[in-house]
């Protein structure tokens, strides 16, 4: 992870391919990845591994949380450090569905955003409650009702958006 050494940063090449591997693996796994892309629902859902089958195996909020924050840490970190080499940006690019030359701070928090509003949207009908999963294929929360874990996520997040 990334510790203030800029060893592996948010914006980094290791990052974005990691984040670009994870993106086609949970997409191709859960269902609810496809059809909320059909509905013009931004974002992603994260699940905590390839093959994992606790509970069906699905995805979880504190993990697509943790996705939406570090998206707010890459917008904070190229204020702060500028932009990645180039070859970081294709892979940002590619994953953002953007032209290299709109890679910037804003892209990487309309990112973040994109992927806290898919959890808001999945969460909104319990009243903003955060269970532990959502089904792979509805979408519907599942699981250990109103996890810490996830609550603390998406907080960390905002909080990470907030010094955005």
């Amino acid at each position: 992870g990334y510790n203030g050494d800029d060893l592996f940063a948010p914006t980094s090449m290791e990052v974005a391919s990691t984040v670009n591997e994870y993106n086609i693996m949970f997409c191709s796994e859960y269902n609810i990845n496809t059809d909320d892309s059909k509905a013009n629902i931004p974002g992603v859902l994260y699940g905590r591994y390839h093959g994992d089958d606790y509970a069906g195996g699905n995805p979880w909020g504190l993990t697509t949380a943790a996705l939406g924050n570090l998206f707010y840490r890459g917008g904070n970190y190229i204020k702060a450090h500028g932009l990645p080499d180039s070859d970081a940006i294709a892979i940002w690019s590619e994953i953002f569905g953007i032209s290299n030359s709109n890679i910037n701070s804003d892209s990487f928090i309309a990112a973040g955003d994109s992927v806290m509003n898919r959890i808001r949207y999945h969460v909104e009908g319990k009243k903003f409650h955060l269970d532990e999963q959502l089904d792979r294929n509805t979408g519907v929360e599942m699981s250990a009702e109103d996890l810490t874990w996830s609550y603390a996520e998406v907080l960390n997040a905002m909080a990470s958006r907030d010094k955005y």
